[in-house]
């Protein structure tokens, strides 16, 4: 089985595939430029399983040639396992898609049979937080690309990785986790006749029609959570008048009479100033309480302590917005 790990230069391939190996026999380091230092695809072999890192295909150099040793990659007509190494900060996501989009396109076949991987590498905590949290990456994998992959994986920055280069990591929960994600999907058998040209000049054309699906992508959630916001807010101001109805009604129907002793219940809504509705979980929440009022023969009053009476908990999904009532007892 072939095991191939492309995408754009200077994303870590050498040193995820140092980590499969377990042995730096993959040249793992950035040349001044920028460029990516493998010129050519880098071939290692273990047992039954060939191990290839490929060149970037963003590194303006030398794309035509990095274009030609991809795909002699694609062409053994071995079981591959083909794996793009991205980034996700600094709003690069469209970048690196495009060149997934360029390869993914030049393999002519049922898209439905094909399966590959995605790793999102040296990603800083907050931003892997933030997109595990709330799962935009399948919803972005689906409109940005021919056929999603069949697994994908976000992998936390090791400081120690950046120390120097051709670093093995030593951190064994980081390592165990690769592995297990390249076993988690099968192979996928690339006929040799299916794997056309690679064509990067292409590159400018599908970034700006990936950029523009991106941007009506951020305009139907924005709107989406413009209604909510307004469905949640219309749901409370309702819910709010009813309670405050109920309360009049309450007071309105008078006092109960018990021989020479008057008994009024009534009832008290705790109403918070606002509602901060939290990301995926949204929860509006009324607190009801009730007191006895006693009123004597000699028409003295007393009354019981407030005592918790029912409580109510709906939870609504929309991102982080406060709401404000116009209404309070």
């Amino acid at each position: 089985m072939i095991k191939i790990i492309t995408g754009n230069a200077g994303r870590g391939k050498s040193t995820l595939l140092n980590i499969l190996v377990e042995s730096n026999v993959f040249h793992s380091s950035i040349s001044t430029d920028g460029s990516g230092v493998t010129k050519h695809a880098q071939v290692y072999s273990i047992g039954n399983s060939k191990f290839i890192d490929s060149p970037g295909l963003n590194d303006a150099h030398d794309k035509r040639r990095a274009a030609k040793e991809i795909k002699k990659c694609l062409q053994e007509n071995i079981n591959y396992k083909v794996v793009f190494v991205c980034n996700l900060e600094s709003g690069r996501i469209n970048d690196e898609l495009t060149t997934v989009n360029i390869i993914l396109n030049a393999i002519d076949m049922d898209k439905r049979n094909l399966y590959y991987g995605i790793i999102y590498n040296n990603v800083s905590k907050g931003v892997k937080d933030l997109y595990e949290k709330n799962g935009a990456l399948l919803d972005i994998h689906l409109r940005q690309l021919p056929v999603p992959p069949r697994e994908y994986v976000i992998l936390e920055r090791l400081g120690e990785l950046e120390e120097g280069d051709n670093v093995l990591s030593s951190n064994q929960s980081f390592n165990y986790r690769l592995k297990k994600f390249i076993d988690s999907f099968s192979p996928t058998t690339f006929p040799k006749n299916s794997i056309k040209d690679i064509d990067p000049d292409t590159y400018d054309q599908i970034f700006t029609e990936l950029e523009k699906r991106f941007y009506d992508y951020v305009q139907e959630k924005e709107e989406e959570i413009r209604i909510l916001k307004q469905e949640v807010e219309t749901k409370l101001n309702q819910s709010i008048k009813s309670i405050f109805e109920e309360y009049k009604q309450e007071v309105e129907k008078g006092i109960k009479k018990d021989g020479v002793v008057r008994y009024e219940t009534t009832f008290r809504k705790v109403i918070p100033e606002r509602i901060t509705v939290q990301q995926k979980r949204v929860v509006d929440q009324t607190t009801y309480y009730k007191r006895l009022k006693i009123i004597k023969c000699n028409d003295t009053i007393e009354y019981t302590a407030w005592a918790e009476y029912n409580k109510m908990e709906t939870e609504i999904s929309i991102e982080d917005v406060e709401i404000h009532s116009e209404f309070s007892l």
